[in-house]
């Protein structure tokens, strides 16, 4: 009996069952992915599945976030205030919930920053097309200092800290 056929009787007794689908082997050195996470050559990053379904969310955010501001007449400040709070519960932990959030699924487990940092940057794109409601040269005149000033937070940075944190402890 192959190991494969094994886990599936074993999740079969469970009453659990594997969608195939899903499933694809590699061979040894190939690049994989699971539950959001990808694998090569020792290095463990954010999937492009995962990356890919929170960049969706944040454009379709940032857009009803413009089409509100432009209703409701208010200044871009709220708009992008209004983002980072949405996605700060999202990304980050929150000590009055208990909810998985990104930094307490991936920060344990990944060993790069990689895959943060190109959500960091798509996530300033969405505030900058919120801000300007452009997506030209133009939308640069909202700077990072004023994302920072309406709370904007990096993941690089968090994971960082989060890192330099586990080495001290």
């Amino acid at each position: 009996m192959s190991l494969v056929n094994y886990i599936n009787n074993v999740l079969c007794e469970c009453g659990l069952g594997v969608n195939q689908s899903k499933v694809f082997k590699t061979s040894p050195g190939e690049k994989w992915s699971f539950l959001g996470f990808s694998y090569e050559n020792g290095t463990i990053d954010i999937s492009e599945i995962s990356k890919q379904k929170l960049k969706k969310k944040m454009r379709r955010k940032a857009r009803a976030l413009v089409r509100w501001r432009k209703r409701k007449n208010l200044p871009y400040e709220r708009a992008a205030v209004a983002f980072i709070r949405h996605f700060n519960k999202k990304l980050y932990a929150n000590d009055a919930t208990d909810q998985i959030t990104w930094c307490r699924w991936y920060f344990p487990v990944i060993n790069t920053s990689e895959g943060l940092g190109e959500i960091d940057e798509y996530m300033q794109q969405c505030l900058r097309y919120i801000a300007t409601e452009k997506q030209n040269g133009a939308k640069y005149r909202f700077k990072y200092s004023d994302m920072k000033k309406l709370g904007y937070v990096t993941l690089v940075n968090s994971y960082y800290k989060y890192k330099n944190s586990k080495k001290v402890s």
